[in-house]
């Protein structure tokens, strides 16, 4: 059996609790946002040609962190932006949401994007979040001829604004980091150099 790589793409977490880089998205803009995680998606696939490659997830987790309002329409075209014109090569491409937010993400990326599967992150594991939605999930990916990626019992936990509730756990600062095209970590601005 060969190795299976599998690579997420997203936003530094700007809170110096969660994550020590310092990042700053003030004065972000959708645009900007679409363009920045592109070239940010181009440089996975071309320097580690990953077999499964999410672009997006968590729109509410990215609201959060972004300040941008991460709508259904605004997830669509975010995905369909990384998309135009990518040079995919083998890898297979998803994008999705978690179990807390609105189902019509979902339904709207798969309807919508060349997407090759939707992605959900569970949290919290308990009542409708695994067995209802992972159903109902399942049956739009299904529905769409899309594949399913799903990452159970996420130890992250969803922003205040999802209204799920949160166990009071500190999360610890390891984050991963997301380069750009130049190899530094993908953040609007930085409060330090690197």
């Amino acid at each position: 059996m060969g190795f299976t790589l599998i690579v997420e793409t997203t936003t530094v977490f700007p809170n110096p609790e969660i994550s020590p880089l310092g990042v700053d998205y003030v004065g972000l803009t959708l645009q900007e946002y679409i363009g920045e995680k592109r070239a940010m998606v181009q440089v996975v696939l071309r320097e580690l040609a990953p077999d499964y490659l999410t672009i997006e997830n968590e729109p509410t987790t990215q609201r959060a962190n972004t300040g941008l309002a991460f709508s259904v329409a605004d997830q669509t075209a975010i995905v369909n932006g990384i998309l135009s014109g990518l040079d995919r090569g083998d890898t297979k491409i998803g994008a999705g949401a978690g179990s807390w937010d609105d189902p019509a993400y979902f339904e709207s990326l798969a309807a919508n994007t060349r997407l090759d599967y939707l992605d959900i992150h569970f949290y919290p594991i308990q009542g409708d979040f695994i067995i209802d939605r992972a159903e109902r999930i399942s049956e739009i990916a299904r529905s769409a001829g899309k594949g399913l990626a799903v990452r159970p019992g996420s130890t992250r936990r969803p922003p205040r604004s999802s209204g799920v509730t949160r166990p009071r756990r500190r999360r610890p600062a390891s984050s991963p980091a997301t380069l750009t095209a130049s190899g530094r970590p993908w953040t609007r601005r930085f409060s330090r150099p690197w």
